[in-house]
């Protein structure tokens, strides 16, 4: 019973673009900024799940703002699995910060990159062996306890 939101589709339904317009129009720097706004605007509302663009965790502020209140969970997966799971999509929802190199290389450099910021979710759900509602079970029972 609570709502979803995902902070990508709410910037591009604010923006009239894609992020992948965002990037390419405006850049990267203001893409974050728009990022920023949003987590701010969407963490003042409750009951939620809020899925957030994978660099957004790394700036101190969303990362902040996101610890504060709310129950953080990463779900980790291996490059290998991202890249099958994404190629799927790609092209519906182009990653600009994917589109360059082998899709498994650049995702374990940003992994590497961006690990010490996941590792401050309140829990690392591994999800390379769930299923999708194998998943969702985890999460489920980690809200309750926390309620």
């Amino acid at each position: 019973g609570w709502r979803a939101v995902d902070t990508d589709h709410v910037i591009q339904n604010e923006a009239g673009m894609t992020v992948q317009e965002i990037f390419r129009v405006q850049g990267e720097p203001a893409f974050r900024q728009i990022e920023a706004d949003t987590i701010a605007d969407v963490c003042r509302r409750s009951r939620q799940v809020i899925a957030t663009g994978g660099g957004s965790f790394v700036a101190e502020g969303n990362r902040s703002r996101l610890l504060h209140g709310n129950l953080v969970i990463f779900l980790e997966s291996r490059p290998e699995t991202l890249a099958n799971r994404l190629s799927r999509n790609m092209g519906r929802e182009p990653r600009p910060l994917l589109e360059q190199g082998d899709l498994i290389e650049r995702l374990a450099e940003l992994g590497r990159l961006r690990d010490e910021q996941y590792r401050c979710a309140h829990h690392i759900v591994e999800t390379d062996q769930r299923t999708p509602r194998e998943v969702v079970d985890v999460i489920a029972e980690l809200v309750r306890a926390r309620l």
